[in-house]
């Protein structure tokens, strides 16, 4: 039978601490009277927590590879925001990381994305600054160089492969 009120607790979490024993052989603290050490914090208790070394590789990884098809979609289809592409896009995400959790979790990252993508086209050519796993949106006016020109796009649709940059070359 399951206990009730009982929490999951990560690893990293501190234990309560266990009230003093009784000095009785029975009953809820029963046992030896003894004073309590502070436990040292084991190697093993940090397993799983984000360093900011790896948050960093992540980050640039993630600029550079972008993102994979199946996160394109759900990004396009979190976009139109309604409840049953919500629930598709959980349904997508279920499929291809397999558990719900991890669908649940990877729908709230690129529900972000999304949010960040549609007010990036609100604001015209400010470029947005954040993190994967941060909350704020920042927004910087772009920054022009001043001494690079590019080639004008002609009246005319130019012939070849290229279209109109075989003209320019």
């Amino acid at each position: 039978m399951r206990q009730q009120g009982c929490t999951a607790m990560a690893k990293w979490d501190v234990k309560p601490v266990k009230p003093p024993a009784t000095g009785l052989a029975v009953g809820l603290n029963r046992g030896f009277v003894t004073t309590r050490r502070p436990l040292r914090p084991r190697p093993s208790n940090r397993k799983g927590k984000l360093g900011s070394r790896v948050k960093m590789i992540r980050e640039v990884i993630r600029e550079v590879v972008g993102f994979a098809p199946y996160e394109k979609r759900m990004i396009e289809l979190l976009k139109i925001g309604s409840a049953s592409t919500q629930k598709r896009a959980l349904k997508l995400a279920k499929k291809r990381l397999g558990t719900h959790k991890r669908g649940k979790q990877n729908r709230e990252l690129r529900n972000r994305m999304a949010v960040m993508e549609i007010s990036c086209h609100d604001f015209g050519d400010f470029v947005q600054t954040a993190s994967a796993g941060d909350d704020r949106i920042e927004l910087v006016p772009p920054t022009y160089n001043q001494g690079a020109s590019f080639p004008e796009k002609p009246s005319h649709a130019g012939g070849g492969r290229l279209g109109w940059m075989s003209s320019v070359a």
